[in-house]
C-alpha cells in the first residue's frame, strides 16, 4: 500500500520585474513609480500589486505582471496603483516612461506580490 504524500503549496513568487536583474528591481521600481508621478502630478500608493482583475474595454480580464497586456498584447512590466481617484497605471514593453493603459477604480480583485 502506498501512502499519498500532500505537497506544500506553491510558494508565492516574490516581488519582480520582467527583463530586470533582482539586484535592479528596487531602483527600476523607483523609476517607475517616478514616471507615474510625472505622468498624474499626483504621487502613486507604493503597493507592490502582482493582478490586478478589472473590465477593460467591456471585458472581464486579469491583468498581470509577467503576462502579455489587454490591447496590443505588451508583456505588463508594473502594476502601479495612482491613488484613490486615479485608479491603476499598467506599465508595459511598449513604453517604459508613462502608463499605457489606466484602469478606473473600482477593481474587482487587486493581488499584491
Amino acid at each position: 500500500m502506498t501512502i499519498a504524500s500532500i505537497s506544500d503549496p506553491a510558494p508565492t513568487s516574490g516581488f519582480f520585474l520582467p527583463g530586470i536583474p533582482a539586484s535592479r528591481n528596487e531602483e527600476e521600481y523607483g523609476r517607475l513609480l517616478a514616471c507615474a508621478q510625472r505622468s498624474t502630478d499626483f504621487p502613486p500608493i507604493e503597493r507592490r500589486i502582482r493582478t490586478l482583475d478589472c473590465r477593460v474595454a467591456g471585458r472581464d480580464c486579469a491583468i498581470e505582471v509577467g503576462q502579455p497586456g489587454p490591447g496590443d498584447g505588451a508583456e505588463v512590466v508594473a502594476i502601479i496603483d495612482l491613488g484613490r481617484h486615479l485608479g491603476y497605471g499598467v506599465f508595459t514593453t511598449a513604453d517604459a516612461e508613462a502608463p499605457a493603459l489606466l484602469i478606473g477604480k473600482p477593481v474587482y480583485a487587486v493581488t499584491e506580490f
